[in-house]
């Protein structure tokens, strides 16, 4: 038997990484704002931000995420009484399907916190750059060696998590669909069925 290769399709790249940041804000912080021609993820960490898109203000609080398009004028500032932290990925894409998770806010999940949190800690293996400094307009990689493909990795999540923000938002699941009340009150007759056929067993929490 003859065995054919399958060339993978590649229909998300990120070939280039801008800048990767985690920016722990003062109570009063202040950004002036920019444009440029690249794409850049912003998601809220801690407390609350008040970012600019355009002439539009918005809020994100803690997991909430906003990717500004190319050439969309944005800033950033702290919101409320906390001061809040920010995690910042820009970055180069030819991908046309990021438009429809663009310019809008965004709920993530575990998985976009994993692919976010891999990404910074990769970064720091790899590059010099101060985490929280906006000096430098390019990453800086380390004199001493990075461990074996950590920029690969920096790629491959950044990939992973823009790929999974599209599926959540071509392919909502059901569940998510449902109103709220909806899953609430079904969550609740769960719970309570359980109980009733457990009352005389010792219950945890866990349980």
């Amino acid at each position: 038997m003859k065995y054919i290769p399958t060339k993978m399709e590649n229909p998300l790249l990120v070939p280039s990484i801008i800048s990767i940041h985690y920016f722990e804000y003062s109570v009063d912080f202040r950004y002036c704002g920019e444009a440029h021609d690249f794409w850049e993820l912003i998601m809220c960490d801690k407390g609350e931000l008040c970012i600019t898109a355009g002439d539009r203000d918005l809020v994100l609080t803690k997991g909430q995420a906003f990717l500004h398009p190319p050439m969309q004028f944005h800033n950033v500032r702290a919101y409320g009484d906390d001061a809040p932290n920010s995690v910042i990925i820009s970055f180069e894409s030819p991908t046309a399907e990021l438009y429809s998770i663009a310019d809008k806010v965004l709920n993530t999940d575990s998985y976009v916190a994993t692919a976010l949190f891999s990404v910074l800690n990769e970064a720091g293996k790899s590059f010099g750059n101060k985490l929280g400094s906006v000096v430098e307009p390019r990453l800086i990689r380390n004199q001493r060696p990075a461990p074996f493909a950590s920029e690969q990795i920096i790629q491959n999540y950044t990939e992973l998590l823009l790929i999974h923000l599209i599926r959540n938002e071509m392919e909502p699941s059901a569940d998510s669909q449902l109103p709220t009340n909806v899953k609430r009150n079904d969550m609740c007759e769960r719970i309570v069925r359980y109980m009733e056929e457990n009352l005389s067993e010792k219950m945890t929490f866990a349980d």
